[in-house]
């Protein structure tokens, strides 16, 4: 029994690596995505108020600035005081999620690997109980996200809020859409969308492997079969 308990409570631990290994690689996935941000442009009327040409140079100097560890600040005009100061937080904050990502995805490669490897006589089930149980946990966010959204009006912009009291220990973050370029480049509306397709592309990896393990059982007979019969065939 006790055994049993603690198997679970492994399978369930390396589940939420997994999943917050999809959630991470989403967003950086996104965040070098320049289809999805040509699309809120467009939708959000940045095109229509600064230029496409200006738009998509000054777009790709932030995204320029957060990747390189070497750049300390914002090098454009079209910035200003303030907008660069609070990037410097957020490269920061960005930054540290590669990190996260990388541990998450040794937590999964170098320490499930070798659960599996001692629990080998259970190997199917772990498999299914792991793909299951995270894709479960991908499959829930939106599904909570949905009815908190429903439920309490102005959900994501009081989230999107406390977000930043949380991670920033100043005020920087809050700019005015007069003078601050930033706000006006990259809208509420813009992370908005950003946040809900990661919840998305989240959502689809969950249903691949909810039915990857209902179908695995049959999957790993089918590839025992395979490989017995390639054995045969070879001597």
């Amino acid at each position: 029994m006790i055994k049993k308990t603690c198997t679970i409570i492994c399978i369930l631990f390396f589940a939420i690596a997994l999943a917050g290994m999809v959630w991470f690689s989403t967003f950086h996935f996104l965040l070098h995505n320049n289809a999805f941000y040509e699309k809120q442009f467009e939708k959000n009327g940045v095109y229509e108020r600064y230029g496409e040409e200006t738009t998509n140079t000054e777009s790709q100097e932030i995204l320029t600035y957060i990747k390189d560890k070497h750049k300390e600040i914002i090098n454009s005009d079209f910035f200003s005081d303030r907008d660069k100061q609070h990037m410097i937080d957020v490269k920061y904050l960005i930054q540290k999620t590669y990190p996260i990502k990388y541990a998450l995805t040794a937590i999964v490669v170098f320490m499930f690997l070798p659960f599996l490897i001692l629990n080998r006589k259970q190997y199917n089930k772990i498999l299914h109980d792991l793909f299951e149980y995270t894709g479960a946990l991908l499959i829930a966010l939106p599904i909570i996200s949905g009815v908190a959204t429903f439920i309490f009006q102005d959900f994501f912009t009081k989230a999107f809020t406390q977000f930043h009291y949380w991670f920033f220990n100043n005020d920087l973050w809050i700019l005015d859409s007069r003078v601050d370029n930033l706000i006006n480049l990259f809208p509420e509306s813009f992370f908005e969308a950003f946040t809900v397709r990661i919840i998305i592309y989240g959502m689809i990896v969950g249903i691949a492997l909810l039915v990857l393990s209902h179908f695995l059982k049959k999957l790993i007979k089918l590839i025992t079969v395979l490989i017995r019969d390639f054995d045969r065939w070879g001597k």
